[in-house]
């Protein structure tokens, strides 16, 4: 998938971050263009310390340009409101993958950005028992933006009314490019 022209996150998740070793990208699924700009960051996700949880950060790349499809207040603009060109459609899923309901999305243009997003964790392999400290779930360009609210992840973990109610909060003000699907 061309992460720069489409701005999607990898399908190919979990490359591995392995801690106190080189960081280890599989980069036959990374577009050529996020390939470079992982291996300028490389040396600073290698110093960050072993993860408990997901860790979401944002790295200026210097000379890089990404398609940043977002538009709100993380993007640096207005509230997106109601009265601006709105849309709502679902978000194609890979066979296997639990359905997700529609997004927000307003007619303009993705825009290039220097800001790539990665999002990392840690993660077990459930076929092997291996445990890996840091695993690259997906990157980005652009700024994190809250998960949409009909993110199968609030079906699965309906405890969590406070993510929920962040997520309705941000995505009231923001929108993504129709162009993005």
């Amino acid at each position: 998938m061309d992460i720069v022209k489409r701005d999607r996150p990898i399908t190919a998740v979990l490359q591995k971050l392995s801690s106190g070793s080189p960081i280890n990208f599989d980069f036959g699924h990374i577009h050529q263009g996020l390939r470079e700009s992982l291996e300028k960051i490389r040396p600073l996700l290698n110093a960050e310390p072993d993860p408990t949880g997901v860790v979401i950060k944002s790295f200026p790349v210097e000379g890089a340009s990404f398609k940043n499809g977002l538009y709100g207040p993380a993007s640096g603009d207005a509230p997106v409101g109601e009265d601006a060109d709105i849309s709502y459609k679902a978000r194609p899923v890979p066979e296997g993958q639990s359905p997700r309901g529609n997004s927000r999305l307003v007619k303009k243009p993705m825009r290039d950005t220097d800001l790539l997003t990665v999002i990392y964790g840690p993660h077990m392999d459930e076929k092997t028992g291996q445990a890996y400290p840091k695993v690259l779930y997906t990157a980005f360009g652009g700024p994190p933006a809250e998960r949409e609210p009909t993110d199968p992840y609030f079906n699965e973990h309906p405890e969590d009314v406070e993510g929920y109610e962040k997520a309705v909060q941000f995505w009231k003000e923001h929108a993504l490019s129709h162009e993005s699907f």
